[in-house]
C-alpha cells in the first residue's frame, strides 16, 4: 500500500500556501493538548486546493510524517517510551526481590518504587536488594 507521502502530495499551489503555516507551526513549542486547536485555526484560515490536500490528507489516516521537525519529536517520544519502559521494568523487578525476600512493602514504598524513573537509582536499590537486611538499607540514598 502506497504511503500517503508519496501518493497524496500537495500541488505546488497547495505546498506554496502551506509553507509558512509549516514554519510558523515548527516555531511552536510540542504541545499534544493544542494540536487539534492548531489543525483548526489553520483549516478555518485555508481555502480552496491547499485546504482540500490538507483535508483530504488527515482522512486518509495513512500519513506519514516527513519533516524533519517531525521525525525529530517522534524518534524523542519513542526513546522517551523506551526508557519509561525499562524503568517500569526495573521498579516491577525490585518489587518482585523485595517480595521474594521478605520484606513488607507498604503503599507509600510501592509508589515510591513505580514512580521512579531514574534507571541508575532503580539499579542499585535492586543491587541492595539482593543483600539488605532492611528496607532502609534498600533506599538509603532517595
Amino acid at each position: 500500500m502506497p504511503s500517503c507521502r508519496r501518493s497524496c502530495r500537495p500541488s505546488d499551489e497547495a505546498l506554496e500556501v502551506l509553507a509558512p503555516t509549516t514554519r510558523a507551526l515548527e516555531s511552536l513549542p510540542v504541545d499534544d493538548a493544542r494540536t487539534g486547536i492548531y489543525t483548526d485555526l489553520i483549516l478555518q484560515a485555508l481555502k480552496g486546493a491547499p485546504k482540500r490536500v490538507l483535508e483530504a490528507l488527515m482522512k486518509t489516516g495513512k500519513y506519514e510524517y516527513g519533516s524533519d521537525f517531525a521525525l525529530h519529536y517522534i524518534g524523542l517520544g519513542r526513546e522517551e517510551g523506551r526508557v519509561e519502559g525499562r524503568a517500569q521494568g526495573e521498579a516491577q523487578a525490585l518489587l518482585r526481590v523485595l517480595a521474594r525476600r521478605g520484606f513488607a512493602v507498604d503503599r507509600a514504598i510501592e509508589q515510591r518504587v513505580l514512580s521512579c524513573v531514574d534507571l541508575e537509582l532503580l539499579g542499585r536499590w535492586i543491587d541492595r536488594a539482593v543483600t539488605a537486611r532492611t528496607l532502609e538499607e534498600v533506599f538509603a540514598d532517595g
